[in-house]
């Protein structure tokens, strides 16, 4: 007779939670009495993510999510309650044989996915704060908010998609509330252009969301398809401000650890030539650096870095500071070669053009709700 009271209560109790954690890539370091580390599910740069190993919970302070072991595979990857627990018992040696494989992570929704995107699309039509927030990033242009389909969390997405394959998704919480409630939501696509996972940026609080389990698509991945030299920003947001200063060829990152497969796979699949770092100006920056550069470097190709001029945070910071894209051409005409052959042949850099027309941020909204408008609003 088994001594605990459920399959779950045994894997919990069978699994070593801080190496399982350490395991998805996640360094912890001593923090009182439990460790504490950078969050996996959102963006920071300061770790607010927390583990009690005596309680066997986690917790981030910074995005609010947390539980068990169990919530912690069923988050990263991807899979439901009877798979995480299934994969725990594999780890703690005592599984069945169908057990023993790595689980497969759930494949996304698309066409759900594809009605929550155009739910938030038409969520931000009428939303102030958003567009106000995008007016101050210098990113309320009319071409780039159409081109990448982006949106606003304002609840509306429950009634677009049915409550239990939203929670499913992910789009809905258990409460089958907007998961990105409040959020400026950035569409991410594969490579067919089939939405396959989104972006949140809170506009009232520093969080930044994803959907649950293992990161899918790349967010402008077109900028591969389209050029042999590509730049690679820390996060969407910068990606979208290079792209404003004329930087076509710039795609994200998921952050500093979130060089993926699918960016190897997409830089293999259009041979790119070179890659050029363009990472925030600070220390967790330069720390991931040569982590970057060695997973690039088994690539044949050239890794660069370019660097912001001084006291400048990051590509928004050097947009909303006035910059041009002359300035940005200049930036990465200086980058400094880490990896790779000195010379590709069929690289060229990517230079910046004239940026996108910027949007008045004064500009009201015609339709009465008081936001800033777009140009072509009128």
């Amino acid at each position: 007779m088994s001594a605990f009271s459920s399959p779950a209560e045994e894997a919990k109790a069978r699994t070593d939670l801080v190496r399982l954690i350490e395991s998805h890539g996640v360094k912890l370091s001593l923090n009182g009495q439990g460790l504490k580390g950078l969050c996996p599910f959102h963006e920071e740069k300061s770790p607010s993510f927390c583990v009690t190993p005596e309680r066997g919970l986690w917790h981030c302070f910074g995005c609010g999510l947390g539980g068990s072991a169990i919530d912690f595979v069923m988050r990263k990857e991807g899979v439901p309650v009877e798979r995480a627990i299934a994969s725990l018992l594999a780890r703690a040696g005592d599984a069945p044989a169908r057990a023993l494989a790595a689980p497969t992570p759930l494949a996304p929704d698309v066409d759900l996915l594809e009605r929550a995107r155009d739910a938030y699309e038409k969520g931000l039509a009428n939303a102030l704060k958003a567009r106000e927030y995008l007016a101050k990033r210098g990113l309320l242009e009319r071409q780039l908010v159409d081109r990448f389909r982006l949106g606003y969390g304002d609840g509306s997405v429950k009634n677009a998609v049915p409550r239990e394959a939203g929670q499913a998704a992910g789009v809905l919480n258990r409460n089958g509330v907007d998961f990105f409630y409040r959020c400026l939501v950035f569409p991410i696509t594969d490579l067919d252009g089939r939405v396959v996972s989104f972006y949140g940026r809170h506009v009232g609080e520093r969080r930044h969301l994803y959907l649950r389990g293992p990161h899918r698509g790349i967010f402008h991945w077109q900028a591969a398809r389209d050029s042999r030299s590509i730049v690679l920003a820390e996060s969407i947001v910068d990606a979208l401000s290079a792209y404003r200063l004329g930087c076509p060829s710039a795609l994200a990152l998921y952050g500093l650890n979130g060089l993926t497969d699918d960016h190897l796979a997409l830089f293999r699949r259009y041979e790119t030539a070179e890659v050029t770092l363009l990472l925030d100006n600070d220390e967790p920056a330069e720390t991931a650096l040569p982590a970057l550069v060695e997973r690039l470097k088994d690539l044949p190709l050239r890794v660069l870095r370019a660097r912001l001029p001084e006291g400048v945070k990051d590509l928004n910071d050097f947009l909303t500071g006035g910059a041009t894209a002359g300035e940005l051409a200049a930036v990465l005409e200086a980058r400094e070669l880490l990896a790779g052959p000195t010379i590709v042949p069929g690289a060229v850099i990517a230079t910046p053009a004239a940026p996108v027309a910027e949007a008045p941020v004064t500009a009201r909204d015609p339709s009465g709700t008081g936001a800033p408008a777009l140009p072509g609003d009128r």
